[in-house]
């Protein structure tokens, strides 16, 4: 049986700023959640929103975070990512990183890597990798190289001034006027780790990463509710060891 959700408890954890239809479309897609995914997971989720960092034989490690972490003596182990639509899972490199990590901690791979797509309107879907290839730490690593090694190069003064900018990148960047100008900035990346999202920066446009400039729009705080509001449901009523 599914457990009762008390949805007022979790109503404060939407993005303040988020209008109306956008607060309805979060609620919906955390109840699709709930009544799809909820009974099942109850007692065999070890972990929730678990901040994992590693080392990969980089320079910076590699950090990721797990939405959920299940598994326990009798069931597999794996770990499952929530996701608002298809098109988030195309490159998709979360579940190699992901999946990396977890053979560094515990010596051996995932068991699955589980995506939980919630659509507005319909059912939900699964998207299942299972077996979890064992190519997928080395294709982390070869990922994540040649970024590290551009960052160490460019944060120790060998690169100069600006890192590469890509101009066509600017459109709705908080440094535009910053990035335009002739005297460089001070070099220096204040990241101490690489992710997944640092990385898809990076590729997009060094100089955004090295400056910490961040976009964030209507979308990135809907998804982010959502995100924040399964999580406590699920430490709630899922954990081990939960209340139910």
């Amino acid at each position: 049986m599914t457990p009762e959700i008390d949805w007022a408890k979790y109503l404060p954890l939407i993005g303040d700023d988020l209008p109306d239809f956008d607060q309805e479309d979060v609620m919906t897609r955390c109840a699709l959640a709930v009544h799809t995914f909820l009974e099942k997971d109850v007692g065999f989720v070890r972990g929730v929103e678990r901040r994992v960092e590693v080392d990969l034989g980089q320079t910076l490690p590699i950090q990721a975070v797990w939405d959920i972490e299940m598994g326990d003596a009798e069931t597999a182990r794996g770990i499952v990512d929530w996701k608002s639509s298809f098109e988030s899972i195309v490159e998709e490199w979360q579940w190699r990183t992901s999946s990396a990590q977890y053979e560094v901690l515990y010596g051996r791979l995932p068991e699955f890597f589980e995506y939980r797509v919630l659509p507005p309107k319909g059912k939900a879907r699964v998207i299942r990798v299972d077996p979890v290839p064992a190519r997928a730490r080395r294709e982390t690593y070869d990922f994540f190289q040649p970024i590290d090694a551009y960052i160490s190069a460019a944060a120790s003064g060998s690169a100069g001034g600006f890192w590469s900018r890509n101009f066509r990148a600017c459109k709705g960047c908080p440094g535009y006027i910053a990035c335009r100008g002739e005297k460089p900035p001070e070099t220096k990346f204040h990241g101490d780790h690489l992710s997944k999202s640092s990385a898809e920066q990076f590729l997009f446009c060094p100089e955004s990463l090295r400056a910490g400039h961040k976009q964030q729009n209507r979308y990135m705080v809907r998804g982010l509710s959502m995100h924040r509001i399964l999580a406590e449901i699920w430490r709630d009523h899922a954990l081990v060891g939960a209340t139910k």
